[in-house]
Parts: C-alpha cells; structure tokens; sequence
C-alpha cells in the first residue's frame, strides 16, 4: 500500500511497475481496478495511456473488452469492483487497486486470493490511497503487520521537486499552494 497525500506520484509509480512487469514476463497478466470502472476512466486509465505508454512498447487497448494486449502475450485487464464477484474464477499474477479506502476488505480479499496465473515468480496486489482515519481496515491490516505501507511526500514527485537541485519546480509551487488553501480534514490528509 501506498500512501500519502495528493500529487505524490503513487499511482504513476504503481502503473510504471505493472508496465515493467507485464512486459519482462509473457503471458502474464495484471489488473487494474478501482471500486467503480467509471471513475478509472479520467484517473488510472488515462494516466497509463498518457504518461506509462509509448509507441514502442506496441501495446494495443481492446475497447470492447477493457483490455491491453502485450506483444509477449501478457494483457492488463481493467475491472471496476462494484461488483467484486465478476473477478472470480479468473486468474492473475499482478494486480493494482487504486483509491483503496474506497474499496471494502472483502473487495481486496477477493481480488488477492485470484493471484494464482503463475506466469511472474510472485504474485502481488500494490494499492495506492490518500491518509484515511487511523480506524480505516487498511491502517489498521499495516499496524497487524498483514500489508506493508510505503508512504509517499511531495518531494518524491519529479514533476514537483528536483531532487538533485533540492528544490520544488514551479509547478510543484503552484500545486502545493492550491494545496495549502484547502480547509479541515481534506487539508490534512492532502497537503
């Protein structure tokens, strides 16, 4: 699980890994999910086609079916867990969940135990969320020492701090600003 406040670059990193994997292991297969297909359409989706694809990677998206096809055989499928029974009986070496505190233990405990395919030598589930309250079931499956925790600041995103020079870029000014403003909760969980 990845945590940490907005604009961190979890989900970047995540999908980056997916890539990486499917495409040194043929036949494999990975997932990416989010509790509603819908709300992937504008987020992960969008983030995977635009800024982890490139031409030369040859991956083609099935529309009709929601699923890339990789040269070597793997495919990345997208699922919305809405409806988390349609993922059983399938089978899968990898798989993301995005916005996790959406999901429900059960959505996670479903899409876990169909990482059986075989085709990459581990199987893996990597979510990604912002902070939640300290009672949320994933803070609490961390503090139980059942899923590991990698929590992500501002300075981790290249687009918003250079690492080398040790300073924020300006677009990395501008975003933390519009993060300041915000109010409450959503101030604390976000900047």
């Amino acid at each position: 699980l990845m945590a940490g406040p907005a604009g961190t670059g979890k989900s970047l990193a995540i999908l980056q890994k997916i890539h990486l994997v499917l495409s040194k292991y043929p036949n494999s297969k990975g997932f990416m999910a989010r509790k509603t297909r819908a709300s992937m359409t504008n987020s992960c989706l969008m983030m995977f086609q635009r800024e982890v694809l490139r031409p030369p990677d040859r991956v083609d998206f099935l529309k009709q079916d929601q699923v890339f096809n990789y040269p070597n055989g793997s495919i990345l499928a997208i699922i919305g867990l809405d409806d988390p029974e349609r993922i059983k009986s399938t089978a899968w070496d990898i798989g993301y969940i995005q916005e996790a505190t959406e999901c429900t233990l059960n959505d996670m405990e479903i899409c876990t135990s169909r990482l059986r395919n075989g085709a990459v030598p581990y199987q893996q589930i990597l979510m990604d969320c912002n902070p939640d309250k300290p009672t949320h079931w994933l803070k609490l499956r961390c503090d139980q020492g059942l899923t590991t925790m990698l929590v992500s600041v501002h300075e981790d995103n290249p687009r918003y701090y250079e690492q080398r020079e040790g300073k924020w870029t300006e677009m990395g000014q501008k975003y933390l600003l519009k993060l300041q403003r915000l109010s409450g909760v959503r101030r604390s969980r976000l900047y």
